[in-house]
């Protein structure tokens, strides 16, 4: 292995004093040791500038850690955006970080290897959870988005299950990483599908596999619970809600299907199939949804 590449690490944080300083460190302790990481801080209120610079004080970490305190409150798309142009763009590879997720010592080290040796655009690994009692417990791993399967089975698999975590999290070949994300971005007022659109964008167009063994630990935030109570609790004084999630869901299907278009990476006869698919889907997704949302308002 070439230890003379550099890997660009992004992290974004805002207010994340009781974990920043383990996922930091759980970076920079890699055994593979040329690492560099950005943390932009979206202007916390506690303790957390002083934590990462608390860090860069540290003999070992020097020249390591490049805090940047952003002076504009920037949407979860755009801070992404700007730590992959303005920092990660000058490296082959780099990985985006949570403030509280955990990473083996050897994480890096082995997925480097593995998207160099296959030529990949980018590798992930199986994952461990930690809940929100900081018990740490082994995750199901699926659906696994594997360059074996091709484009078209892994959108397939993609659209079916909407799993993206694996694609979120893991090291990517920069460019390619840097060029799927022309898809995210909002698409509409429900702020949400910016993540599913490019992640299906890069499933269908781009070479990922997954590294089985345990060495990311993602930690539990409940979000997908917490965005479907909002949109159902708007539902409660606002019934026109319960035709938005069509209109939302809409939105996205208009996007999926301008990238099943646009790729060269399938034939016309898998084009149609995934288009096929993309309709089917939508209207399971969005009944689906407003179905359990009713269930939902009657035991109110």
């Amino acid at each position: 292995m070439n230890k003379h590449e550099t890997i660009g690490v992004g992290l974004f944080v805002w207010n994340g004093e009781k974990t920043i300083r383990d996922t930091v460190l759980s970076i920079l302790n890699q055994t593979y040791k040329k690492i560099k990481i950005y943390v932009i801080d979206n202007q916390s209120s506690d303790n957390t500038v002083k934590i990462i610079n608390d860090l860069k004080k540290i003999k070992k970490f020097k020249n390591k850690i490049h805090l940047v305190i952003d002076k504009k409150k920037r949407s979860i798309p755009d801070v992404q955006k700007l730590i992959i142009k303005k920092f990660l763009l000058k490296y082959e590879y780099c990985l985006i970080a949570n403030d509280d997720d955990l990473y083996k010592s050897e994480y890096i080290e082995k997925l480097l290897n593995k998207i160099k040796t296959e030529k990949l655009d980018m590798v992930y690994s199986l994952k461990f959870t930690i809940n929100e009692n900081n018990k740490i417990f082994k995750t199901k791993n699926f659906p696994l988005y594997e360059e074996k399967n091709g484009n078209f089975l892994n959108s397939i698999k993609y659209l079916i299950y909407r799993n993206h975590w694996q694609v979120s999290f893991g090291l990517y070949k920069t460019k390619s990483y840097q060029e799927s994300m022309k898809f995210y971005k909002f698409i509409d007022s429900s702020r949400t599908n910016y993540d599913n659109i490019n992640m299906f964008y890069f499933l269908l167009n781009y070479k990922i596999s997954c590294l089985k063994k345990y060495l990311f630990f993602y930690r539990e935030k409940d979000r997908r619970n917490l965005n479907r109570n909002k949109i159902i609790n708007r539902q409660l004084n606002d019934f026109r809600s319960f035709f938005l999630i069509y209109v939302f869901q809409f939105n996205f299907l208009k996007k999926i299907l301008g990238i099943i278009k646009g790729t060269k990476k399938i034939n016309f006869f898998y084009k149609a199939i995934l288009i096929l698919l993309s309709f089917l889907i939508f209207l399971q997704k969005t009944t689906s949804f407003n179905i359990k949302a009713i269930k939902y308002l009657k035991k109110l």
